[in-house]
């Protein structure tokens, strides 16, 4: 339903389908001819029950008084941006399954960065790139981060908190299969969002005998999840952090669950470990899962590491750069910004 030209389009655009409104207007650009023809193969069952069910849409667009031939005009535009937003994250993590772990998969083929060395992992050093304050550029190329939600914007603010900390040095990164592109072409985007690190009560955290955790069901506010959960595990002198955002059963094939760990040293109060990844999990795999704790859950599921951070960091680094990793979750970032100081 979706050809492969207009695909690479959307895809390859950090703004994504924020798009796609004003080209389905602009009949000299070349992709134009592509996505009409989009437009006109959706079926009007699709369109009548988007008017109908989609309550996001209804509120947004729906508007007394306005004509049956604009609702459904908005309405097809509306459903086409929620498709095409699916298919690419649905294609991005089928991607990342699939990738074989000692091949160089997409970007890493560029010539531009040919010379750099990609481990199994598929991470690279930050400092082998320059950053312009929304992608990460080298010879003539520009790239991003692997997302890690549906929104190819998701991982903006993480990269930005790895500046702010000072921490990029010593940061190595996933970057994305699809955000890429010239640098000349690639656009370069800004987004505002104040993203604190504020320190939790590490007093209670370096005394703590055995274990901390909790659960979270998603606000109204948050994105789409099952659920939330984090875990504080002693072993030895040190403190074992963590925690993943585990995704419905309806969207296992669009959603990863991000899932991050760090080890604390409570005698020099800093980070010892950190990395983030996403965890990909298979329907069944995610039924599994649904019915244990993030103490219980084990090793299931696949593991594509988004950043490693390979220096001890400071506990309000540590905080930022973990609220920066789970943009949009008000759980994560309640946790981490209210708790005692």
């Amino acid at each position: 339903m979706l050809d492969d030209e207009l695909f690479k389009y959307f895809a390859a655009n950090p703004s994504s389908v924020a798009d796609l409104w004003s080209l389905s207007s602009r009949d000299t650009d070349p992709m134009f001819g592509p996505l009409v023809e989009f437009l006109n193969a959706i079926p009007a069952s699709e369109i009548k029950s988007t008017i109908e069910n989609d309550e996001k849409f209804r509120s947004l667009y729906l508007r007394d008084g306005q004509e049956p031939a604009k609702t459904q005009e908005i309405a097809k535009v509306w459903y086409a941006e929620q498709f095409i937003r699916r298919e690419i994250a649905a294609r991005r993590l089928s991607l990342l399954r699939d990738t074989d772990s000692e091949l160089r998969p997409e970007p890493y083929s560029r010539s531009s960065l040919s010379d750099l060395s990609v481990g199994k992992d598929h991470l690279v050093p930050l400092r082998s790139f320059a950053y312009d304050g929304s992608r990460l550029t080298r010879n003539g190329d520009a790239f991003m981060l692997l997302s890690t939600t549906g929104s190819p914007n998701s991982t903006y603010w993480l990269l930005a908190a790895f500046y702010k900390t000072a921490i990029d040095g010593e940061t190595s990164v996933r970057l994305d299969p699809y955000l890429f592109g010239p640098e000349d072409v690639m656009p370069a985007v800004f987004y505002r969002m104040i993203v604190y690190g504020r320190p939790l009560d590490w007093a209670r955290i370096a005394s703590m005998k055995d274990q901390e955790h909790g659960r979270w069901r998603p606000s109204r506010l948050s994105k789409a999840s099952e659920f939330t959960e984090f875990c504080w595990t002693r072993r030895g002198d040190e403190v074992h952090f963590v925690c993943e955002e585990v995704p419905t059963s309806s969207d296992v094939l669009t959603s990863a669950a991000r899932y991050l760990h760090a080890v604390y040293d409570p005698e020099e109060a800093r980070i010892t470990h950190f990395d983030g990844a996403l965890r990909l999990y298979t329907p069944d795999e995610l039924t599994e899962r649904h019915r244990h704790s993030v103490r219980s859950a084990g090793k299931v599921g696949l593991r594509e590491k988004v950043f490693r951070i390979d220096k001890p960091v400071s506990r309000e680094a540590f905080c930022l750069v973990t609220q920066a990793f789970f943009v949009w979750n008000y759980d994560i970032q309640n946790y981490f910004g209210t708790l005692s100081v």
